[in-house]
């Protein structure tokens, strides 16, 4: 019997727990907002005319749309090279279009933006990986050391 309860009282926790966990996706916001977020961020750190926002706006969204049809592509199945291909094409004309829209200085901002955004995805990257080791030196054993003979 009491076997019985701990293994419920288990269940229910894990039940509990997984249902936390699910809530957090449901918090999140959808496409739309996700957009309107990043055309508001995008207007006001370049300084965009709304004519300009507007434009973007129209762009994030057929973005996220081609991207969206080749998470679904992906989740089909589809070949991994031809996604990675597909996506390349779609960053790539989507900055073409995004260099139409804007000033030759908002695009060097732009740029600018993109690159201290991604040195501190690098670096993010580096903090995660200190202090490991690579296999072989877990226990002192790299290349040449503690050779028997």
């Amino acid at each position: 019997m009491k076997k019985l309860i701990i293994f419920v009282s288990a269940c229910i926790l894990s039940v509990s727990a997984f249902a936390q966990g699910q809530g957090k996706k449901q918090g999140q916001k959808n496409p739309q907002e996700k957009i309107e977020r990043q055309t508001k961020k995008l207007t006001d750190s370049l300084a965009l005319t709304p004519d300009q926002a507007t434009k973007l706006k129209a762009l994030l969204l057929k973005r996220h749309s081609e991207m969206d049809s080749l998470r679904t592509k992906k989740a089909n199945g589809a070949d991994k090279n031809e996604i990675k291909s597909e996506r390349k094409e779609i960053k790539l004309s989507a900055d073409a279009e995004m260099k139409a829209i804007l000033t030759p200085e908002q695009y060097a901002k732009l740029q600018a933006m993109r690159e201290e955004r991604n040195d501190g995805k690098k670096e993010e990257g580096k903090a995660k990986h200190e202090g490991h080791k690579h296999e072989g030196e877990k226990q002192g054993h790299g290349k040449g050391k503690g050779k028997r003979k």
